[in-house]
């Protein structure tokens, strides 16, 4: 078998996709001003809770139960805000990841697309084999390829452009966590 650029053309089609999806992203998402409003008052309340992390005990235990009450509430608001923009997320890497599967899919129907420098052990084999008819033991077909570099470009992807949650926001579910085991 001569060499295919076929590999190539499906990492440069997941990269379009990434590409894509993360503007889209940019533009449904992270422009809005709910996201903005959202944005900022989880950096106020971690900012907050830095602050509180360095003062005394003695301090800590005569705060105020009613700042606490109040913190709380906007914790809880921010989160079920912060649930709505991961559902949007979600939607738009999945509509885009499944729209680019099977386009792929279809280009490369029966077609292999890479080797394998090794043989497969047959949990990896029966993934890389996923659409070829009698294939050897180190073929490789597209959807293999595109699971790989899906999972590969995408993060990198998201963490170069930085136009995603800020890491305030991120670390806002591993907040709710921690309140809800301290209760």
């Amino acid at each position: 078998m001569a060499f295919s650029l076929d590999v190539f053309q499906v990492i440069f089609f997941v990269l379009l996709l990434g590409i894509g999806s993360e503007i889209a992203l940019y533009l449904w998402c992270y422009q809005s001003s709910s996201f903005k409003s959202i944005n900022e008052s989880i950096v106020k309340l971690s900012r907050k809770a830095n602050a509180l992390k360095g003062t005394p005990q003695y301090y800590k235990q005569r705060q105020n139960k009613k700042n606490d009450r109040f913190e709380a509430g906007l914790k809880k608001e921010a989160n079920k805000e912060l649930a709505v923009l991961k559902v949007k997320q979600s939607i738009v890497a999945a509509v885009g990841a499944i729209g680019m599967y099977w386009v792929l899919t279809s280009l490369y129907l029966d077609r292999v697309v890479a080797k394998l420098p090794f043989d497969a052990h047959w949990t990896v084999a029966k993934i890389a084999h996923r659409g070829l008819t009698l294939p050897k033991a180190n073929d490789c077909a597209v959807a293999f390829i595109y699971v790989l570099c899906q999972t590969g470009i995408r993060m990198n992807l998201q963490n170069f452009l930085m136009w995603g949650p800020s890491r305030a926001m991120q670390d806002m579910s591993s907040w709710q966590q921690v309140a809800d085991e301290a209760k």
